[in-house]
């Protein structure tokens, strides 16, 4: 997947940055963080993650914040929350 479909808060290129990423484990944490990203629009990036082969943990959902967000994970398995504006109105 292109890292130029994601963009984040502070950086257009988490993929590079998620590759070198590893939470600690539960053992030191208690539990470990769960990366979040922000896309333009949640339902379009699921939806080319699917065709992509990944892993869909949970559909696109409206919360009661305002965000839409599904939850996917990446290549080795960790979860990730992809967060746009939800547009219900």
């Amino acid at each position: 997947m292109p890292a130029s479909l994601i963009k984040t808060y502070c950086n257009n290129n988490w993929m590079a940055e998620a590759a070198s990423f590893r939470p600690a484990t539960s053992a030191s944490l208690g539990s470990r963080p769960i990366p979040r990203v922000y896309v333009d629009d949640c339902d379009a990036m699921v939806e080319k993650l699917r065709v992509a082969g990944v892993s869909i943990v949970a559909e696109p959902a409206d919360q009661p914040w305002g965000e839409r967000v599904a939850r996917v994970h990446d290549p080795d398995g960790i979860e990730v929350i992809l967060g746009s504006r939800s547009t219900a109105g």
